[in-house]
């Protein structure tokens, strides 16, 4: 008579425990990731280099930022007005005239052709 009452204390715990349901929602639409706000100001030509090239390896770079997902690149068409005519690689010692950007990180950078490659600075 004892297995019989498990048994049935057992049948009557399964019918009384009301049943649970868990649902998980993943919008793979919205994007989880937390993009890096990267500054970019114009690139200099340098040693007879035409700004063509410069422009170009510009907007190569950035648009690789954008794709990547993980930067919100920043151009110079959007920065201040002071900011927009600064090529180049700024000085050291006035780094701090960028923070109005609003950028984490400052990309800047010189371009160099020559007959045997590209080099970027």
């Amino acid at each position: 008579m004892k297995p019989y009452t498990i048994v049935l204390a057992l049948l009557l715990t399964v019918l009384f425990i009301p049943c649970s349901e868990a649902r998980v929602y993943l919008d793979i639409n919205a994007p989880s990731l937390v993009q890096i706000p990267i500054v970019l100001p114009k690139w200099k030509g340098i040693d007879k280099t035409p700004s063509s090239v410069s422009a170009k390896i510009y907007d190569i770079l950035a648009n690789d930022l954008s794709l990547s997902g993980f930067f919100r690149v920043i151009r110079y068409q959007g920065l201040p007005f002071y900011l927009q005519e600064k090529e180049g690689i700024p000085n050291p010692l006035v780094l701090q005239e960028w923070m109005p950007a609003g950028a984490e990180v400052l990309l800047a950078g010189e371009a160099s052709l020559t007959r045997k490659a590209s080099t970027f600075g």
